[in-house]
């Protein structure tokens, strides 16, 4: 349980998307079971991913822990590493900039949850790839992975210092309103992915 009374509220205001984002991602990215397969998903997540942290880093949420640049460097060597050119990739345009700083919070916020999954996936991921495909292409999952509990708490004391009213908690909770509803059109719900398998 996290320390931080701002990170608790925000996760029990957004529960209700919960579910449904981890479970997309799991299916997903998770179910990788070829080489192929896991191109295409980590490619989708490349697409939402890129104009997020780049606002990131604008923003210097890299002071509470975020370090966008490694994560995306080594989602980078991964998308190298399977033979795919980021900068040919489509990426997600939901996010638009913003001065904002309560709403990016709240896209951060949607970001590094999904991040906690890594550890999960990478289990997943290690008995359904190839060896040397996992071996050479899951540095992103793996960042993501060892640093998670570390972010997850700066973002909790970001959250602390930055909730002032709570006007400004009701705009960081429209920002992961906004981006568990982005996640879902970039990625699909898990409704809809059911209803394609079957």
């Amino acid at each position: 349980m996290s320390s931080s009374w701002a990170l608790r509220e925000l996760i029990d205001r957004t529960k209700p998307h919960h579910a449904d984002a981890d479970l997309v991602q799991l299916q997903l990215l998770g179910g990788a079971s070829s080489t192929t397969a896991y191109r295409q998903e980590l490619a989708k997540v490349y697409g939402f991913e890129k104009p997020l942290q780049v606002i990131f880093a604008t923003q210097d949420l890299h002071l509470c822990g975020s370090c966008p640049r490694t994560r995306m460097s080594a989602l980078h060597a991964d998308l190298a590493a399977l033979g795919l050119s980021p900068s040919k990739l489509p990426v997600s345009t939901d996010f638009r900039v913003t001065s904002e700083r309560a709403r990016v919070l709240g896209w951060f916020f949607v970001a590094e949850r999904t991040a906690f999954l890594s550890t999960l996936l990478l289990r997943r991921l290690k008995k359904q790839l190839a060896w040397d495909v996992f071996d050479s292409a899951t540095a992103y999952l793996s960042s993501c992975s060892m640093l998670g509990a570390a972010r997850w708490r700066d973002l909790g004391k970001v959250l602390d210092d930055h909730v002032s009213t709570p006007e400004v908690f009701d705009e960081i909770t429209a920002g992961a309103e906004e981006a568990f509803a982005s996640q879902r059109r970039w990625f699909g719900s898990f409704r809809s992915w059911v209803a394609k398998a079957s």
